[in-house]
Formats: C-alpha cells, sequence, structure tokens
C-alpha cells in the first residue's frame, strides 16, 4: 500500500471534525474537536506496512481523547509517538497532563483511555505496532508505557529519520517483499528506541539499525545525485556517523559507496531517457543532472551496464 493523505482543508469546514476522525480511526477511535472557534486543520498521511503502520501529522489547536467508551473497538497496539513540532499535553488514563514538546516521545498504548490536548499547531508522528509482535522483541514494556516520555537516545533519532524517509513521495509504491522488511526494521528500532529491548530482540534490532541507517543514506544519496558536495564526508556529517561506518554499511551490503552512486546516477539517466523523446532531452544534459561530469567516463560505465549506448536506449524506447 502506498501514502494515503489527508487534508482537512479539502473537506467543508461542518465535515472536518468527522472526516478527521474517519482518516486517524485506521490507528485508533478517537473523539477530536477544535479548541476554539476556528475551523479544526489536519494534514496526515497514513502508510501500512504489513501490521505495521505509520501516519504523521498536523494539527491546529485541538483536543484528542480516546475514552472508555472508544476501548470497545478491542485494540491493543502500542503507539510510539514522537513530537516533532509545537506541544502536546498528554493525559494518560484520567491522570496529571504531560507537556510533550519537540523532540519528545514516549510509548502509548491503544487499550488505556487518554487525552491530548494541541494548544498551538503541533505536528508528531506515530509507529503503531500490533502488541503481540512487539512483545516479543521487549523485555518488559508496561514501565516504560507508565512513564511520562521515553528517554533520548540515537535510535530514537534514528527511529524517526527512518519513518520520515518512509513517507516521501519516491518511496511511496514500496512492493511486498521490501514493505515487509522496512516492518521489520520499523520494529527493531522501535524496540532499541524503547530501551526495553530483550536480548535476541536487541540482538536483531541492532541489525535493523545498520539497515535503517543503509536505507535512510541510499535514501538520501538517490535525493541529492546531481549535489555537486556528495561525498562520503557530507553524507557522514549529515547523518551523525563517520565515514568509515558508510564504508562498513555498504560493504556488508555487497557493494561499495562509488560503485552505489555510480549504479544510482546510470539508473536515473537510463530512466530519464526511457521517458524523454530524442527532440526533448539532450543526453549530456540529462547526464550532467544525474551528476556525472565527465561524459567519455558516462558514455563507458552506461554502455558496460546496459550493453547499449545512451542514444540507443532513447530511441528503442520511442520506438
Amino acid at each position: 500500500m502506498g501514502v494515503q493523505r489527508f487534508s482537512s482543508c479539502d473537506i467543508p469546514e461542518s465535515e472536518r471534525s468527522a472526516s478527521s476522525r474517519a482518516v486517524y480511526s485506521v490507528v485508533e477511535q478517537v473523539d477530536i474537536r477544535p479548541l476554539d472557534a476556528r475551523p479544526l486543520v489536519v494534514d496526515s498521511a497514513v502508510r501500512r506496512l504489513e501490521d505495521v503502520t505509520i501516519v504523521k501529522a498536523s494539527c491546529s489547536p485541538c483536543v484528542s481523547r480516546r475514552t472508555t467508551e472508544h476501548l470497545a473497538d478491542g485494540k491493543d497496539d502500542l503507539v510510539l509517538s514522537i513530537v516533532t513540532g509545537g506541544a502536546i499535553a498528554r493525559r494518560r488514563d484520567g491522570g496529571e497532563p504531560i507537556l510533550l514538546e519537540a523532540g519528545d516521545a514516549y510509548l502509548g498504548a491503544n487499550s488505556i483511555a487518554s487525552e491530548h490536548r494541541f494548544a498551538a499547531a503541533s505536528s508528531f508522528i506515530d509507529i503503531v505496532i500490533p502488541r503481540a509482535r512487539f512483545e516479543p522483541e521487549l523485555g518488559d514494556a508496561e514501565p516504560i508505557i507508565a512513564s511520562d516520555r521515553l528517554p533520548p537516545r540515537p535510535e530514537l533519532v534514528l527511529l524517526e529519520r527512518y519513518a520520515m524517509t518512509l513517507m516521501e513521495d519516491d518511496l511511496e509504491l514500496l512492493g511486498a517483499h521490501a514493505a515487509g522488511h522496512c516492518a521489520r526494521h520499523l520494529v527493531g528500532l522501535a524496540a532499541l528506541a524503547t530501551g526495553t529491548a530483550s536480548d535476541a530482540g536487541a540482538q536483531r534490532g541492532r541489525r535493523g539499525v545498520r539497515r535503517a541507517r543503509l536505507a535512510a543514506i541510499e535514501a538520501d544519496i538517490r535525493a541529492n545525485l546531481g549535489w555537486p558536495a556528495l561525498s562520503l564526508d557530507w553524507l557522514a556529517r549529515r547523518h551523525g556517523i563517520s565515514p568509515r561506518y558508510i564504508r562498513d554499511l555498504f560493504l556488508g551490503a555487497g557493494t561499495s559507496f562509488t560503485d552505489f552512486v555510480l549504479g544510482a546516477r546510470l539508473d536515473r539517466v537510463h530512466d530519464r531517457l526511457r521517458n524523454t523523446s530524442p527532440g526533448r532531452g539532450r543526453i549530456s544534459a540529462i547526464a550532467f543532472d544525474a551528476g556525472f561530469g565527465d561524459l567519455s567516463y558516462f558514455n563507458r560505465s552506461f554502455r558496460r551496464r546496459f550493453g547499449m549506448t545512451p542514444s540507443e536506449v532513447q530511441r528503442e524506447a520511442v520506438a
């Protein structure tokens, strides 16, 4: 399944609250109300990866309540929620409200009544995991569910970045096999981010961290192929890791940073040539846009990879 996007601005004002509740019901049944006379504004994106769901949302001042009546739906998913902007006052099972600001995160449970009050425009990302799938990765999760917030950890930052990457347009259409791998990465990272991973879960999670880091780096490379500063050092600074670690990640995947970048650039040129008529796209311009600076090297590499010259690929696509 791709990313399903929803904006209440596309809905008549009188129907916005009901529509927002219907969209969020894939996670849990809740009651959403604006906090003032202004119309409710909710922008959200939802992605399901097997039985794991990612929800990325922003909203105007409002209150969201999951009451004891809503608990009758029987959902007992665990929700790792990260505040990405603004502030949220969270009240759990009738307790005192806890103020959560950008960067704060907590592990919630859909089997517990709760209230979330957004006093200003705020945003968050939720990773929703069935309890039956999450618990084998964890030790004792209940103390974490009962806590106010998760302690800051690098794994939590990586989890947020990985989840955000999976919501991007160019990764919208993932096959079932890739989606299954991504779901496992998310579960492993979430277990490490909560600090409750069991020994076996932690070992799987560490492997998941490496896979997730590599996936995030690969996505970053594809998004910046034409960027002149694209290099190991540049990527290492962006992702807060060492250049050597990036080399090791690619080596573990059976390739190298240089070979991956070259392959990604060649694939991009190939895709554009197959979708650009000879009279509308100069091959040299397409190659430069993909990050190639030496046309002779580009032509040799292209023919070696695809067994055809760029012009032959373009003409074949037209034919």
